[in-house]
């Protein structure tokens, strides 16, 4: 944002925070925009973290950074949830993860992080480190052994075929809505640099709605194995679809006869029907 304090006597505002701050930055943001030209080559500009409601509309591409929130606690998808359909994000350089979680023991958690991003809508990304093999952050040092790059290669591989391809309305414009609950789910253990444990389910889940008012659910399971899903639903559904493949590959089921195998590193979706 604009400057937090400000004591010159001709800029027309107080010395401290308050509306003009908003009103401030808009104007610097635009004024980015036409010097630089960036509307002109089709450039979208962004922000560290999130961009709040008022600047959204200039800033559509920003850098979220959700990982920050396990140094102390869990992430929630509150702003996907709530700005989704108007603005995206991406996952950033996930920056100083290896601060808080361990590298060396328990489960991948780049892995986890690149599905969590994936499954709220955001673009994944990567950060490399000086032999050019994926890394697992930005100020991870390099000494640090690199994560396995199979593993990580396929999940990306997966998951932006399901981005680019029949998941495509709802990840990039679609609505975040409640995802149905993943019964019993199964969990991993992802260790903490003080020696504790977190708990993260093997399979994660999201909810969209695409501007059709398609509903679907996406699974995305970040381990090596496949992975089973049973799901509490509504009983208003009268029917499932199960796209087993980013191409479109479809099948119909009853809520009744619903039986998920969501294949490691990789993700499905379903769409209910209710008419």
């Amino acid at each position: 944002c604009a400057p937090y304090f400000c004591h010159s006597s001709d800029h027309g505002h107080p010395a401290g925070p308050g509306p003009w701050m908003v009103h401030a930055m808009q104007q610097l943001i635009v004024g980015i925009y036409q010097q630089s030209g960036a509307n002109d080559k089709d450039v979208l500009l962004g922000c560290e973290a999130a961009a709040a409601e008022p600047f959204m509309e200039n800033l559509p591409l920003n850098d979220l950074r959700f990982n920050q929130v396990l140094s102390y606690g869990r992430w929630v998808p509150a702003y996907a949830f709530i700005y989704h359909e108007y603005v995206n994000n991406f996952q950033g350089n996930q920056v100083e993860t290896s601060e808080f979680f361990d590298t060396e023991q328990g489960a991948n958690h780049l892995l986890l992080r690149t599905a969590y991003s994936f499954s709220i809508g955001d673009l994944m990304t990567i950060v490399l480190n000086e032999e050019g093999e994926i890394h697992w952050a930005w100020c991870s040092k390099f000494s640090v052994p690199a994560p396995d790059q199979k593993s990580i290669i396929q999940l990306i591989k997966n998951l932006s075929a399901w981005r680019k391809g029949v998941a495509k309305d709802f990840l990039i414009y679609g609505r975040m809505e409640k995802p149905y609950e993943i019964l019993k789910p199964r969990q991993a253990q992802v260790y903490r640099s003080d020696g504790t444990l977190m708990n993260f389910d093997k399979v994660l889940s999201s909810r969209f709605v695409n501007l059709e008012g398609r509903d679907v659910q996406l699974f995305v399971n970040w381990q090596d194995n496949t992975e089973q899903v049973e799901l509490s639903l509504d009983t208003d559904l009268k029917t499932i679809i199960i796209y087993s493949s980013a191409t479109g590959e479809m099948r119909q089921v009853s809520p009744q006869a619903l039986n998920l195998s969501v294949p490691p590193l990789d993700s499905l979706m379903i769409e209910y029907v209710r008419y």
